[in-house]
């Protein structure tokens, strides 16, 4: 038996945020050979079981939020756990990112709080940054966050407040200034009781201390009683190098991150191109002659 932990933007889904049918049949067939089918995402939880649904997946765990929540059946016994943030440090990272005044959505156990106004001031201040800085690419920067802009479960409020700030499980943030960006994670990294991750080029990631992808797959497999050399990562982003770090072996997505090709066992097709499929169906046979091989 194989555990596949497959992300999903960038990964499993197209640029529509579709899965392939190509993609569904190779889970399908992996499934009904006895193999493990998980899906590691950045999404919420309930929004990656909303995107599985959509396609008739079943059975599949789910690690979501980047680890801080995980979701499956060991032997009929539901496995349903969250970590949330402490509510001082979430409190103390929220009044931060407003006196910042960015882009920033709460992820609680049923919804995503968002600040009513927050994807016009958004798009407006992408807007100006098209203006002051002549690299920057207005068509890039909206395509890289279609899948913040569009998620389900996205619940609009007209204020966030302290009462909301108790149970987070993450929070988005996410700006057109990238040099922005790297002053709040240099800031957010001297606060222990957190962790800092990113899914692209203008978005951060925080979730409590301790959680990532890689931690949250090592609780799996234990549960599932899986050797951690029996799992194979399938990822594209900065928040799946701690799963590339602890699986058996990896699969870099073509569209990945540099970072990610680096330390990948293995490379596959773009998103685009049926790169999870292309893996599922080969592996382990021909993958090593049909994909590329990076020196570990």
């Amino acid at each position: 038996m194989k555990l596949f932990a497959i992300d999903l933007d960038g990964t499993l889904l197209k640029s529509d945020h579709t899965i392939s049918a190509e993609n569904v049949s190779a889970i399908k067939k992996r499934q009904k050979d006895g193999d493990i089918i998980l899906i590691a995402t950045g999404r919420a939880s309930f929004d990656a079981q909303n995107i599985l649904r959509k396609h008739h997946i079943h059975g599949c765990p789910i690690i979501a939020s980047n680890g801080a929540e995980l979701q499956y059946k060991v032997n009929e016994n539901s496995i349903r756990s969250s970590t949330s943030i402490d509510p001082q440090t979430s409190e103390k990272i929220f009044r931060y990112l407003n006196e910042e005044e960015l882009y920033i959505q709460v992820y609680l156990e049923d919804k995503i709080l968002l600040e009513s106004d927050a994807t016009d001031t958004l798009l407006s201040r992408a807007t100006n940054e098209k203006v002051l800085n002549r690299s920057f690419s207005y068509d890039t920067f909206i395509h890289s966050i279609q899948a913040q802009l569009e998620q389900y479960g996205v619940h609009p409020i007209d204020l966030i407040t302290k009462n909301d700030l108790s149970k987070v499980i993450k929070f988005m943030i996410v700006s057109p200034n990238q040099s922005l960006l790297k002053k709040v994670e240099r800031r957010l990294s001297m606060i222990n009781s957190c962790s800092i991750s990113s899914s692209g080029a203008y978005n951060l990631e925080v979730m409590s201390a301790g959680i990532s992808k890689g931690e949250a797959l090592k609780k799996v497999t234990s549960d599932y009683e899986i050797e951690l050399r029996d799992t194979i990562a399938i990822g594209d982003n900065q928040n799946d190098l701690s799963m590339f770090q602890v699986a058996g072996s990896s699969i870099a997505m073509k569209n990945a991150d540099e970072s990610i090709k680096n330390i990948a066992t293995y490379e596959t097709l773009d998103h685009n191109h049926n790169g999870v499929a292309n893996a599922l169906n080969d592996y382990p046979s021909n993958l090593i002659e049909r994909l590329k091989r990076v020196n570990i």
